[in-house]
């Protein structure tokens, strides 16, 4: 293994890692704040239920919350399901 790729592994590995957390970060809180759009568009008189928008937000709703179900606060892995301490 070259010097250059010794190095380069761990930077990239890393830059890899946040950058997956931040995703994950992000799709997990706007899961919790998307609804809170929701409520106000189907309590308005004028956007039915069924209308393009509210669809919509709610197919980027479940995509955030796909995304963002592995979030681990403070960085703290999750373990799964079963799984004694």
């Amino acid at each position: 293994m070259s010097e250059y790729a010794r190095i380069a592994s761990p930077l990239v590995t890393r830059s890899v890692d946040r950058g997956i957390a931040l995703v994950r970060w992000s799709a997990f809180w706007s899961a919790i704040a998307l609804p809170l759009v929701h409520v106000p568009l189907l309590v308005a008189d004028g956007i039915p239920p069924s209308s393009p928008l509210v669809l919509s937000l709610w197919l980027v709703n479940v995509v955030a919350l796909v995304l963002g179900r592995h979030h681990a606060p403070h960085g703290r892995p999750r373990r799964p399901r079963g799984e004694r301490r």
